[in-house]
């Protein structure tokens, strides 16, 4: 009876020792609840201090192993979408004036861009800033106002990485070009296509592409 009665302890330490070591590894991995709370919390009387116009519609806490911190997703009321973390000297930074300068330009050239070549492509505005080097830019109300001053910190993505490149795509490509050149919206285009491949055009070529198959040059 013994020797069973032992076994049967041993069994449930050993289940006990794999449920604390998942337990362990999943906080690790993941962060813990408490903390996750924690930061939630200073996240917001951070943002209220900083910026005490926005109205925060949503947060989410996500958990880096690599960097052992958190960092939220913010969606203010007015549906920007911005991220909050910690540096190294665990002071909170964020990319607020960023992230809004990469969506509402974002969202100007892409309406455009839809009326003018009918672009069957998503696109993102890529702005290579930290949110306090965007401080002087915050009150501006045109994107032509912005790119007259900062154009070489500007990258056009538009996202055929579901697709081949064809040749329909260079010829689509290649409006995109001409109408960004028409406009003096000195910017580095690049073009995402399946299979890790891209055309990268820099601001100082835009004018080399004579036709739609010198795109092909810059194939990547």
């Amino acid at each position: 009876m013994v020797p069973v009665i032992a076994k049967k302890y041993l069994m449930l330490i050993i289940i006990l020792a794999i449920l604390i070591g998942a337990f362990l590894l999943s906080f690790k991995i993941n962060g813990n609840p408490w903390e996750r709370r924690s930061f939630k919390k200073d996240v917001e009387s951070y943002i209220k201090s900083k910026y005490p116009d926005i109205e925060i519609k949503n947060q989410k806490v996500s958990y880096s192993f690599k960097e052992m911190k958190y960092r939220s997703l913010i969606v203010t009321d007015s549906d920007v979408y911005f991220l909050v973390w910690l540096d190294y000297n665990d002071h909170f930074v964020d990319n607020y004036y960023v992230s809004t300068w990469e969506q509402q330009a974002g969202h100007q050239i892409s309406r455009k861009l839809q009326k003018v070549v009918n672009l069957s492509a998503p696109i993102t505005l890529k702005i290579s800033l930290n949110n306090e080097q965007m401080v002087p830019f915050k009150d501006l109300n045109s994107f032509t106002q912005f790119k007259d001053r900062m154009h070489d910190k500007v990258q056009l993505i538009v996202n055929y990485s579901e697709r081949e490149i064809s040749d329909d795509l260079l010829k689509e490509g290649f409006k995109v070009v001409e109408w960004i050149t028409s406009q003096n919206y000195g910017m580095q285009i690049v073009f995402m296509f399946k299979g890790e491949k891209s055309i990268q055009v820099k601001e100082e070529d835009l004018h080399k592409i004579r036709v739609w198959k010198d795109l092909s040059k810059y194939i990547m």
